[in-house]
């Protein structure tokens, strides 16, 4: 499926008005469902919708699927639902709502609850070139076809252990880029080799959150980070990469001493 569609807009550029086709960002809604019983509804682009799945239980639900086929997805326009086919008696909490950022945290009383939900994650390598990490932004991850079409969608990748960059998906959400990412590695089966995962926005704490319970070390951005995301990176071994520019980043975390030219 498309990532994008268009529609007939105007661009007002020196003080007239010019009809053309504007391409925007699809936005679906994808129901996720076990057996019967409605799991999840998510808003997200309507593409890599197995991986999307898998890559949402593995990070939300602690789930990893045995095999991507008990999948099954139907397409109805702009509402998606998806079966996981033999899994009705999976014991997971239900959420029959539409999320709008999959983290997890409305389900926690408290801050340390947030904290506590991120296991340790253990270090898989000992340096991250940044030399590498800013050459693989600016050759294959800033040129995705959604975000050079429509400027309103998120991309997400992982870097493996030998730092190469195995896939970049997008999505309108940035939390479903990540499960996108998450789900590929897992279907593919190198999930237990990501060493970094890159984000082209902000670094939230559902973002971290993410990562940690795949037991992904680095997380590498554009954008900031939120405090709540720096803490939880701390309590968890875990080192974050902001503001990546060619020269310069700032690095907050476990690794900061990992991080080389």
């Amino acid at each position: 499926m498309a990532l994008y569609s268009t529609v007939l807009a105007h661009q007002w550029t020196n003080h007239a008005s010019t009809p053309f086709e504007e391409h925007l960002a699809d936005e679906s809604l994808v129901s996720i469902q076990a057996g019967d019983a409605l799991l999840t509804q998510l808003l997200a682009s309507n593409d890599s919708l197995v991986e999307l799945t898998v890559g949402h239980l593995a990070t939300e639900y602690n789930l990893l699927l045995s095999n991507n086929n008990e999948v099954s997805v139907n397409n109805h326009g702009n509402h998606c639902s998806i079966r996981l086919e033999h899994q009705q008696q999976i014991k997971v909490p239900v959420m029959p709502r539409i999320v709008t950022t999959s983290c997890g945290g409305c389900n926690s009383p408290s801050i340390e609850g947030l904290f506590s939900s991120i296991p340790y994650v253990e270090s898989k390598i000992d340096h991250v070139s940044m030399k590498n990490i800013f050459g693989i932004y600016q050759t294959q991850f800033l040129n995705a076809d959604g975000f050079a079409k429509t400027g309103g969608m998120h991309s997400a990748g992982l870097i493996t252990t030998d730092g190469v960059l195995q896939v970049v998906k997008e999505d309108i959400g940035r939390h479903n880029a990540v499960d996108k990412a998450i789900g590929h590695s897992i279907i593919m089966e190198y999930n237990n080799n990501v060493s970094a995962l890159l984000v082209s926005g902000r670094i939230g704490w559902d973002i971290v959150a993410k990562a940690g319970r795949m037991n992904i070390e680095f997380i590498i951005g554009l954008g900031a980070a939120s405090s709540l995301a720096v803490n939880a990176a701390r309590s968890s071994n875990m080192t974050i990469v902001s503001f990546l520019k060619e020269s310069s980043c700032v690095i907050i975390g476990a690794g900061a001493s990992k991080i080389m030219p």
